[in-house]
């Protein structure tokens, strides 16, 4: 990931943004952040799998190098079931971005764009948040729902050891409540690119997921 995290401190180069500062030293603060023990899901393959998700519709992006800064610090800070964690990963990014001397707007619309992601949770509409970039970073970070039958249950899985200290029935009963409000949208995704690519999986696989916690509450 460091040789990646030096390909954006380039491309902001190419864009005209000059990057002032450590970079290097921002990415050693992000690594021992998504190297904690505790994370399973919330890692550097997930950060790796969004700025693939990224590359893929960087097209859609209005600010770009917004977006892409974001996604790094996004899941900067995580601890499971704290309630501030995109507040302080946007602090974090906002202090990193300072840091590297990038504008005042870029900062913003960093900060912006991290804590457009604390709605997934509460299940808002992007529209409701900011325009565009705000809607593309959900899709990004909720692409895993549309993957194949196995990356998905792969997903549930680490998500699940990332909350193995919450007990079983409440960790069941929660993820029940946050599923089903996924589903309850009229549109899981709100970019055409990742509607046309993951919409119907996505709906697939949560169902079967809600299906299967259902049953296990039963039992």
């Amino acid at each position: 990931m460091r040789s990646r995290w030096l390909g954006f401190i380039e491309f902001l180069g190419r864009a005209g943004i000059a990057v002032q500062g450590n970079p290097e030293q921002v990415f050693e603060v992000l690594d021992r952040r998504y190297s904690e023990e505790h994370r399973h899901y919330h890692n550097w393959t997930h950060v790796s799998a969004c700025l693939d998700e990224l590359e893929a519709a960087r097209s859609f992006a209005i600010h770009p190098a917004a977006v892409e800064m974001a996604v790094w610090f996004h899941d900067a800070v995580y601890v499971p079931r704290a309630p501030d964690n995109e507040e302080l990963s946007a602090r974090m990014a906002r202090s990193a971005a300072e840091s590297m001397n990038l504008s005042s707007g870029t900062v913003r619309e960093v900060e912006t764009l991290i804590l457009a992601t604390r709605y997934l949770t509460d299940h808002d509409t992007p529209e409701a948040l900011c325009p565009r970039d705000s809607a593309l970073i959900r899709d990004i970070d909720l692409s895993i729902f549309g993957k194949t039958r196995e990356e998905f249950d792969s997903y549930e899985e680490a998500i699940g050891l990332e909350y193995s200290s919450v007990p079983d029935r409440e960790r069941r009963q929660r993820r029940i409540h946050i599923l089903e409000g996924f589903l309850a949208l009229p549109k899981i995704y709100t970019v055409p690119h990742f509607q046309k690519r993951y919409e119907r999986q996505a709906r697939q696989n949560l169902s079967r997921s809600l299906r299967r916690l259902r049953k296990l509450l039963l039992e």
